[in-house]
């Protein structure tokens, strides 16, 4: 998916911007006369970024290697290996999220520890 944002001159930008010296995210919300790139200082006017575009590429790329398996049966294809990653969902006094992830087919499970 790619999306274009160009600005309208009387339009303050609100969507994600990012500095075209360094990459860093710059803050958005309304700024009088500059936004400042907390990461390389430097300031860009209000007329200098509408006249900026930015182009947005979004791309998922499901990986599996390089993960730690564990054996674990898939409930869709029946493969015995599965990928884990654990997440804290819930209050710190509860147990971790686990997130497994099939080898094979790439059917996920959710086991609430």
């Amino acid at each position: 998916m790619e999306i274009n944002f160009l600005m309208d001159s009387d339009q303050v930008p609100t969507f994600p911007m990012f500095c075209k010296l360094c990459g860093a995210m710059l803050p958005t919300g309304k700024a009088l006369e500059v936004v400042n790139c907390y990461n390389c200082g430097h300031n860009w006017t209000i007329p200098e970024i509408k006249q900026l575009s930015w182009t947005y590429n979004e791309k998922f790329i499901p990986t599996v290697e390089n993960k730690t398996q564990v054996e674990r049966l898939c409930p869709k294809c029946g493969a015995k290996k599965m990928t884990y990653t654990t997440w804290q969902t819930r209050s710190a006094d509860e147990g971790m999220t686990v997130f497994f992830t099939c080898t094979q087919c790439g059917q996920r499970d959710i086991e609430y520890s």
